[in-house]
């Protein structure tokens, strides 16, 4: 049987609006091989593709509480998590800029700041699971029950809000992905850039290079990247 809830006031919205410089990408930071590591192996695309992972939400049995309550602590919960996203989004331009602004004083702090916004998603994932296996056991669904079948088996006005929850995670971590592998290429590209003008200097060409994008070249020679052909 379909849940029915009583009329429920509105939902605040919250909306945020930046704007974030443009910068010369001909500027971009040296990244050292510490940083450059701390970059490349950052999980952010396994733990954002968990968050929008709808499949990974599994409910348990428990009829003891009021459905409606258990849905408005979801609806929060889901807010929050939109929240942090926005932040790690946020955090990642910003990590952009100061690779491509020629700061690497500020890059330890930048990887730092997404690092920290990386860990509170985790800790509000481990709330999220918490919320939606209570939610949806009121709700009398199966253990592996995920978001759309929740969405799917409550009415108006929770099945519209579930659902505008479900299509503005799955964007958020879209674009943050993006984002993130943005900003590791880039970190790339640096690095090859730094180490073509020191084998220029030395005289001494690396046994690999490195081509246009960044990619090792299977011959001897060096071909350096250059960030300005690159569209940000």
């Amino acid at each position: 049987m379909m849940y029915r809830p009583p009329a429920a006031g509105s939902e605040a919205l919250i909306r945020r609006n930046r704007t974030v410089e443009s910068r010369d990408p001909a500027e971009a930071t040296v990244v050292g091989p510490m940083a450059l590591a701390r970059l490349q192996r950052s999980p952010i695309a396994q733990v954002l593709t968990e968050l929008a992972d709808n499949d990974t939400m599994t409910v348990a049995d428990n009829t003891t509480t009021d459905i409606a309550a258990s849905l408005d602590e979801l609806s929060r919960v889901l807010w929050r998590q939109r929240e942090l996203i926005e932040l790690l989004d946020y955090r990642l331009e910003v990590q952009r800029l100061v690779l491509m602004g020629g700061r690497p004083d500020h890059l330890q702090r930048a990887l730092g700041d997404v690092e920290t916004a990386m860990d509170e998603i985790r800790r509000l994932e481990r709330n999220r699971d918490l919320v939606v296996r209570e939610c949806a056991g009121r709700i009398g669904l199966a253990p592996d029950a995920t978001l759309s079948m929740l969405k799917d088996s409550v009415a108006e006005p929770w099945s519209s809000r579930l659902a505008e929850h479900q299509n503005a995670l799955l964007a958020l971590v879209a674009a943050t992905e993006r984002n993130a592998a943005a900003n590791r290429e880039i970190a790339a590209q640096g690095a090859a850039e730094t180490r073509g003008v020191i084998d220029e200097i030395t005289g001494t060409p690396s046994l690999s290079g490195y081509g246009p994008n960044g990619t090792r070249n299977s011959g001897g020679g060096l071909s350096r990247p250059a960030l300005v052909d690159r569209e940000v």
